[in-house]
């Protein structure tokens, strides 16, 4: 369930939005701004790895407390695959949006 947390963050979360901002000619709009292209891909994938912070935290929380289901093992450990694998979701959402031209092609 995690893992799908973490590819739906970010081949979903990611890809759809930057195709959709395209589609709408928002991002000719934001190259005019001062702000560039790394910040805004790097703000991107912060409110994703904090989101997925928060879902991480309600999912395992959930199955702790409701279920009674023993987390063995380290928590830094979880923490590290959990961003290493957020990261590397997110640059295949990125991949995905760079090549795609609609939202449909995104979800294809």
């Amino acid at each position: 369930m995690l893992g799908y947390v973490d590819h739906g963050g970010g081949i979903w979360g990611l890809g759809f939005s930057i195709v959709d901002q395209r589609r709408k000619n928002l991002l000719k709009r934001l190259v005019a701004t001062p702000m560039s292209r790394a910040e805004y891909l790097g703000s991107y994938i912060i409110s994703r790895l904090v989101m997925l912070t928060i879902e991480v935290g309600v999912l395992l929380g959930a199955t702790i407390l409701l279920f009674g289901v023993p987390m063995r093992g380290s928590l830094l450990a979880v923490a590290t695959v959990i961003v290493i694998s957020a990261l590397a979701f997110a640059g295949l959402g990125l991949l995905i949006a760079s090549r795609s031209k609609t939202i449909e092609g995104v979800s294809g």
